[in-house]
């Protein structure tokens, strides 16, 4: 598959990602960058476990279910547009899986179907370099919100696992929280930028 990278995707990258996949590939792809589940537990996901707005995690090894790492069930929360597409697809997909493969069953994570979804997806878009591991980067770098949140919905005992591990920084984001640091310093009413997309 190539070498693997840690560099987070742009929003651009992504919503491209989104914009040239269909169906059960989109879907993957979007629970993956939209909760910061891995594809073991995008594997593991049973119908019976996504709440109104939040997502169980559950763990999948050589296409068997596994537990978390506590044993307790842990849950990400989902945006509504999200939870609708996964109502939508559980109301057709066979089984007690969400995500089966062609025996019912779960996938392997480095089974064949999981392998040539991440081709598909690469020659749709043209990042060469799209694997898993760069979804989960690109949640935790482009999540706006406070690391303590962060931490929780990734799993991480400490926040400085996450930071360390996950989070990238993206310079046009630091200048915009600078210069809105600086226009609430200097009691300046200012508008601020967009973010910029780009690491």
């Amino acid at each position: 598959m190539g070498a693997s990278t840690d560099a987070a995707l742009t929003e651009d990258q992504v919503q491209l990602l989104f914009d040239k996949t269909s169906g059960r590939d989109r879907l993957m792809w979007r629970i993956l960058f939209l909760t910061g589940h891995t594809p073991k537990r995008n594997a593991g996901a049973e119908k019976g476990r996504p709440g109104a707005a939040r997502l169980a995690h559950r763990r999948a090894y050589n296409g068997e279910g596994a537990d978390t790492k506590t044993g307790k069930d842990r849950y990400v929360p989902i945006p509504e547009s999200l939870r609708r597409e996964i109502e939508e697809w559980i109301a057709v997909a066979p089984g007690d899986l969400m995500f089966p493969n062609l025996y019912g069953v779960m996938h392997s994570r480095h089974g064949d179907a999981m392998g040539n979804m991440v081709l598909r997806a690469r020659a749709a878009t043209g990042i060469q370099d799209l694997d898993f591991r760069r979804c989960r980067t690109t949640f935790a770098t482009l999540y706006d919100g406070d690391v303590r949140d962060l931490q929780a919905i990734l799993g991480h005992s400490r926040p400085d696992m996450t930071m360390k591990r996950y989070k990238r920084p993206i310079v046009a984001r630091q200048q915009a929280d600078v210069e809105e640091l600086e226009a609430r310093l200097s009691r300046k009413v200012v508008r601020m930028p967009a973010r910029e997309k780009a690491v």
